[in-house]
């Protein structure tokens, strides 16, 4: 939650969406930076004592839609349906101003599902994940779970939502 908070408080990355993520525990110091700024992608990467999180964001383009992976059925277990009101509490909670988190049907934010991901019993004692977003999650949706060795993967019935890694 706290690496979520210090996220949102880049002001200039207000309206800008989350490519991937990668999550990290051990022991760091605390900072908050922007590492790289070009062609509308931004590298951050926000630390406390014993967690570090560094993200690729972008500004979407107006109408833009990300490519998507349909699926002809959905695979793993049902692991999660974010309601819009859990992601209007989280995004209060950390100070996240975005306004596409802040609609009548809301897209969840990257850093809600991560934290989702990390509560799983599963994954709670895990050091590093990875997380790709390869299309919008919005409040409502069921998400399935796929795990394939230490790779994963969430998806909607019929659409590859996100990828990723965990050690």
């Amino acid at each position: 939650m706290e690496l979520a908070k210090k996220l949102s408080s880049f002001d200039e990355l207000r309206d800008e969406v989350i490519a991937e993520t990668k999550f990290e525990r051990g022991k760091f110091f605390p900072d908050a930076k922007i590492l790289k700024r070009s062609h509308g992608l931004t590298l951050v990467r926000v630390s406390t004592c014993n967690e570090e999180l560094t993200a690729k964001i972008f500004k979407p383009k107006e109408n833009s839609a990300p490519a998507k992976k349909i699926l002809s059925q959905p695979g793993g277990e049902l692991w999660k349906n974010f309601s819009a009101p859990e992601v209007f509490n989280f995004v209060e909670e950390v100070g996240d101003k975005n306004k596409i988190h802040r609609t009548e049907n809301p897209i969840v934010p990257g850093l809600l599902i991560l934290k989702n991901f990390l509560d799983d019993e599963k994954f709670s004692g895990c050091k590093s994940v990875t997380m790709k977003f390869k299309s919008f999650v919005t409040a409502g949706e069921n998400l399935f779970l796929t795990i394939d060795g230490n790779n994963f993967e969430i998806s909607t019935a019929d659409e590859v939502k996100i990828t990723g890694n965990f050690f």
